[in-house]
């Protein structure tokens, strides 16, 4: 958890949530130097029932949450390549996040989550999500089919083209 990724930014967001989607959770995952700073924001706001900070997780319990998590959330300014994306993916979780390059790039808009602009518009899609079993099971199905197709040899080799062919 650092302070790019934005997760007090969720914690904020949480009431406009739950007023739509009532008994929604906000799950946070991990820690990092920003940590102790969410857990205080936390703890301060009106919908702390509704937040549980789990702290660090194995890997085996970071593919369990993903499993029964109908939303993945990403508030963060920037990633170099979403993989909490790709994997949350892999077990049909759609993400939402801000557009925002490496974000951008993982999540395909309208098919495997929805990329928003700005904070209203973060809230309308979670809340989309979280609301229309028919758009999740729709938006789950895409997601592992594009997180399937996602093959780290694959890209090397492409990478490898792309270098080849600008060498000479």
């Amino acid at each position: 958890v650092k302070r790019y990724k934005r997760v007090d930014m969720l914690v904020k967001l949480m009431p406009s949530i739950l007023k739509q989607v009532p008994g929604t959770r906000l799950l946070i995952a991990g820690w990092g130097t920003f940590g102790p700073y969410i857990t205080d924001v936390s703890m301060k706001s009106l919908v702390k029932n509704n937040i549980k900070i789990i702290g660090p997780v194995s890997e085996k319990e970071k593919w369990q949450l993903m499993a029964k998590t109908w939303v993945c959330v990403n508030p963060s300014l920037h990633e170099g390549w979403g993989i909490p994306v790709i994997e949350a993916n892999l077990f049909g979780t759609p993400t939402v996040s801000f557009n925002v390059p490496g974000l951008s790039e993982s999540i395909k808009n309208g098919e495997t989550g929805y990329l928003a602009n700005n904070e209203v518009e973060f809230v309308d899609k979670v809340v989309s999500l979280l609301k229309t079993t028919t758009l999740r099971a729709r938006m789950s199905k895409n997601s592992v089919k594009w997180a399937k197709n996602i093959d780290w040899d694959k890209s090397a080799d492409q990478f490898l083209d792309i270098l080849k062919k600008h060498a000479k």
